[in-house]
């Protein structure tokens, strides 16, 4: 039986690991489709993010939660998406009473897949399919209403 020399042994070592590497980095990527569907997912949060902010600020203008998101999407200067770019079915707003609500939509993936790396807040996990965020606004958001001084000449009281 022949042995192999230091430099072929080094040279099987190495393509074997090579190969190795190779399997591990196919087996770690997401295919195309499975990294659409993240971006996806990613862009919905983003989109659910933008409407929890504009209608926090509604609720700090107006001191009430919208009954429905119509008011609040027919602000002047707003483009905010109602639904997937995709197609997908629309967000519900749900008020849930005079300081929560309800942002939902459809998911592609599962936040606890992780087998790719991601890593999302524990507020932001989901399933895949129809998933609920319940969002409190803050007590303070409801006192700016409030407390807010009266501007220079509209004080009725000061004129009396």
């Amino acid at each position: 039986m022949r042995t192999l020399s230091p430099g072929r042994s080094l040279l099987i070592a190495a393509s074997v690991l090579i190969a190795a590497t190779i399997v591990a980095v196919i087996a770690l990527t997401p295919s195309p489709a499975e990294h659409r569907q993240m971006q996806r997912d990613a862009a919905v949060l983003a989109d659910l993010n933008q409407l929890e902010n504009t209608i926090e600020r509604w609720q700090r203008e107006h001191g009430q939660l919208p009954a429905t998101l119509a008011p609040v999407l027919a602000q002047p200067g707003l483009s905010l998406n109602q639904a997937p770019a995709d197609g997908g079915p629309a967000y519900d707003y749900l008020p849930l009473d005079a300081r929560r609500y309800q942002l939902c939509a459809h998911f592609l993936t599962d936040t606890a897949d992780n087998r790719y790396g991601r890593q999302y807040p524990v507020e932001r996990a989901h399933g895949a399919g129809r998933h609920c965020f319940t969002h409190r606004v803050s007590a303070a958001a409801v006192a700016v209403e409030t407390t807010q001084p009266a501007l220079p000449g509209n004080n009725p009281s000061a004129s009396q």
